[in-house]
């Protein structure tokens, strides 16, 4: 999974992100939540994150220089 998650990586250019906006949701009826990261000027997901709250949003500035390192690769 991850190869296919690095190769379709490889593909986006998030370079031009300006606005991005997060949502939590549940994965279940229960209290397992992800946190989807969204490009809101192109509409579309930049990252999906397990957990959420302030950890989770402390995290972007790590999840965006993986992503640009992925791209570079």
């Amino acid at each position: 999974m991850r190869y296919y998650v690095a190769a379709a990586r490889r593909l986006e250019d998030y370079s031009e992100v300006d606005k991005i906006g997060v949502d939590e949701t549940s994965k279940a009826k229960g209290h397992d939540y992800v946190s989807l990261f969204v490009d809101l000027s192109k509409r579309r997901t930049i990252f999906v994150a397990e957990g959420k709250g302030s950890e989770t949003i402390a995290a972007l500035p790590k999840i965006l220089k993986s992503i640009r390192e992925i791209r570079m690769a």
